[in-house]
């Protein structure tokens, strides 16, 4: 009588895993479905700037972002590495150093005096030709991709 009770219970908690198994894995891919794909096009039909953050090694982070943002936000929003942006884009911590790749120095403005500033208290040596602020980095109609390489540490 125990036996019979005991295989009765073990088939009961093999369907309630299954069930359970299989409900999940509904659920999931309802989820999947319903999660909106990234976009390169934005909604006026034009195409939105392409940014590449290039990391230590061959590993890079390539964002698609709305025209007007600047880069130290479009990194914090998608959780990039080594982005840090503590001040929140008001160019007082640097933790958002990045050095622009040579091609794309000559689409960026000037240097304002804040930024020139605090690229002088950055963790990592400042490159005086390639290094910026990325909180003061904007993509828009002159800037349509940029590719930049972060710095190892920022903190």
């Amino acid at each position: 009588m125990l036996t019979a009770s005991l295989v009765l219970l073990n088939n009961f908690v093999r369907i309630l895993f299954f069930t359970w198994e299989w409900l999940r894995l509904t659920m999931d891919r309802r989820r999947a479905d319903r999660v909106p794909k990234k976009r390169t096009v934005s909604t006026r039909g034009v195409p939105m700037p392409k940014v590449t953050f290039h990391h230590a090694g061959t590993r890079a982070s390539v964002l698609q972002v709305n025209a007007g943002a600047n880069l130290m936000r479009a990194a914090v929003h998608d959780s990039v590495p080594g982005i840090v942006g503590e001040c929140g884009g008001q160019a007082m911590c640097a933790t958002c150093h990045v050095y622009v790749r040579e091609p794309y120095l000559e689409a960026l403005g000037s240097i304002g005096e804040d930024e020139d500033e605090m690229l002088d208290c950055t963790v990592t040596p400042r490159d005086q030709v390639r290094s910026r602020l990325a909180c003061q980095i904007t993509v828009g109609p002159g800037v349509t991709d940029i590719e930049v390489d972060v710095p190892e540490s920022q903190v």
